[in-house]
């Protein structure tokens, strides 16, 4: 019997040591299994970043060459001034404009001109580069009291500088709130429609845009909301190509290379400008 007994322990204690081990061999191998997935997924995040990396790369080189061949273009087809002909000449170096006649300055004043900042919307193929385009050019059109229309590039800023989400607002569609209110187009208005039916016009400025519930309402092109008046200052010279010479809101901003690509003016010296340029004056940038 107590043979028996001894064998027994033995028999338990061989089979409990085991069980430990197989519990240390399995919970190895979940171990390696674990870490294989995770190097595999890291690799896979790693191929799709430098993937995303070489096509914003490839875009942006496209967009350039694509701008070259338009200021290309833009030379070409724009004439050499007349003998007695006043153009206007731009250095984005030394950030300052001449209108000039016949080898005399007859104005000059300091600008702002672009970034050349790269501005990317990850997931939408949008790539923006903020540069004042080189070349000749020629003023096409002159605008009073100019009403700017942002571009899609100022809401992806503003949300990525404020860390909100974007809602790009559609006609015929009703986007909910958390309060039980409503967002809608209505004729060319954004509106609000509270619960109790209430309608309110959701106003924007330049300075404001419409967020709620921590979203960026994009307002649709056509409504009021997309069109932020003294923004652009008195008057604007109009180059092609969203491209103008114009007053600011910002005149801190002036002799900066700070803006999206356009030449900036103080609002005094954009109207004594605006005054002394005709349609058809040709551009220099460089």
């Amino acid at each position: 019997m107590k043979k028996r007994m001894i064998h027994f322990l033995l028999s338990s204690r061989a089979l409990g040591l085991q069980l430990v081990i197989l519990i240390l061999v399995l919970l190895i191998l979940s171990f390696l299994l674990f870490g294989l997935i995770v190097n595999t997924y890291f690799k896979r995040g790693l191929n799709y970043l430098t993937l995303q990396d070489r096509l914003e790369v490839y875009e942006s080189a496209r967009q350039n060459i694509e701008s070259t061949k338009q200021q290309l273009k833009t030379i070409q087809t724009t004439a050499e001034p007349q003998h007695n002909q006043a153009y206007l000449v731009i250095s984005i170096a030394e950030r300052t404009l001449w209108l000039k006649k016949e080898g005399k300055d007859l104005f000059k004043a300091r600008i702002a001109t672009g970034s050349d900042k790269t501005l990317v919307n990850i997931g939408h193929s949008n790539i923006w580069k903020f540069e004042t385009p080189r070349g000749r050019l020629v003023v096409q059109d002159k605008e009073k009291a100019p009403v700017w229309v942002p571009p899609d590039w100022h809401y992806v800023e503003q949300a990525r500088k404020r860390g909100l989400r974007m809602v790009y607002v559609q006609p015929r569609q009703s986007y909910q709130l958390s309060d039980s209110s409503v967002v809608q187009v209505i004729g060319n208005e954004v509106v609000r429609i509270h619960a109790t039916g209430n309608r309110e016009i959701l106003h924007a400025t330049a300075q404001k845009d419409i967020v709620l519930d921590g979203k960026l309402f994009v307002p649709p092109l056509g409504t009021s909301q997309r069109r932020y008046k003294d923004v652009l200052g008195p008057y604007s010279l109009e180059l092609g190509d969203g491209y103008a010479i114009h007053g600011t809101n910002q005149p801190e901003s002036i002799g900066q290379a700070v803006s999206h690509g356009c030449v900036r003016m103080l609002n005094e010296d954009i109207t004594k400008l605006y005054q002394l340029v005709p349609v058809g004056t040709p551009v220099y940038i460089y």
